[in-house]
């Protein structure tokens, strides 16, 4: 039995659209007037069905570009479509969203290569601001409905940035809760993610050097072999926490190994340092850079987008 570090999954492919009649007329010939209404109204509201997303302690959307997406994620184009996406959830539980987005210092961007440029839309503070805090009807969604954690997944966003993001997205602290702090990277400072995914060997029950990703495999290893696979995880899960965010309830590890984002990897961030495109990952965990144990080294490569800081 062994871990191992699985390749990166391949960006989700864009959704089918859905299938059209080609003509009225012609289904108004065959049922009439009266029955094309009722199922275009039929079609109206199943299409709202769809909309509806169902309650999850993670929900992760990548705006614009498939090639940041880790596994699993929803796809929107732009912010302004991953705010209708999050209206569209009905969720009063605590949970967590992970929005993965290119960033740099204090603007976000809608953009994917080759051509970065085209139809890019850019949003800096008074543009989130505008878009979702000055927005009622999304201040009201989210006051009751929106994530408890954001897990900023940007490139080099500034701590006075990501406040900003938090403030606007997740709803406000219950009583004797405090709302997260900022943490930022800075310059030349990203999140690196990587999927870690089981690996189990067994050839006498069919497994030779299976990586595990359905509870059907994991239903089908001897419990004695599945402590070790769990510990596993555990293991990542006290380092790393899941998919940024901090770790998660002991119990709770096969859930999100399976059911979650991206579903049959373990979501591993870490911070890597250097230019887009040859990052160093640094092993710090992503979810307490600026708090654990290895605050100091990541204070020493990262200024957060507030300067220098000292690195005790």
């Amino acid at each position: 039995m062994a871990g191992r570090l699985a390749e990166r999954q391949p960006p989700c492919a864009p959704p089918a659209p859905e299938p059209m009649f080609r003509s009225f007329a012609q289904l108004q010939r065959m049922a009439g007037n009266q029955a094309v209404s009722a199922l275009v109204i039929q079609r109206q509201q199943a299409r709202r069905r769809r909309l509806q997303v169902p309650p999850t302690a993670l929900v992760s959307i990548v705006v614009r570009d498939r090639g940041i997406d880790a596994g699993g994620a929803t796809y929107a184009d732009d912010l302004e479509a991953a705010k209708r996406i999050l209206m569209g959830m009905r969720n009063a539980a605590e949970w967590t969203l992970v929005l993965a987005i290119h960033g740099s210092q204090d603007r976000l961007g809608a953009q994917a290569p080759p051509d970065w440029q085209r139809n890019a839309r850019f949003y800096d503070a008074a543009a989130v601001n505008a878009l979702f805090g000055g927005d009622p009807a999304f201040v009201r969604w989210r006051d009751q409905h929106g994530p408890a954690r954001l897990v900023m997944l940007s490139c080099q966003v500034s701590a006075r940035f990501e406040r900003t993001l938090i403030a606007n997205l997740t709803r406000p602290a219950g009583t004797g809760q405090t709302r997260q702090s900022p943490q930022g990277l800075g310059e030349g400072c990203r999140p690196m993610i990587t999927i870690e995914q089981l690996v189990y060997d067994n050839p006498r029950l069919g497994f030779g050097n299976a990586t595990i990703v359905t509870r059907a495999q994991w239903n089908r290893i001897p419990a004695d072999d599945r402590v070790g696979l769990e510990q596993q995880l555990q293991d990542f899960n006290n380092e790393f926490g899941y998919f940024g965010g901090p770790p998660v309830p002991a119990s709770e590890v096969l859930h999100y190994y399976f059911d979650l984002p991206p579903r049959g990897g373990w979501a591993k961030v870490e911070v890597g340092v250097g230019p887009h495109g040859s990052e160093t990952p640094t092993g710090i965990p992503f979810w307490n850079r600026s708090s654990g144990p290895r605050r100091a080294e990541f204070n020493r490569l990262c200024d957060r987008g507030i300067g220098h800081l000292p690195s005790r």
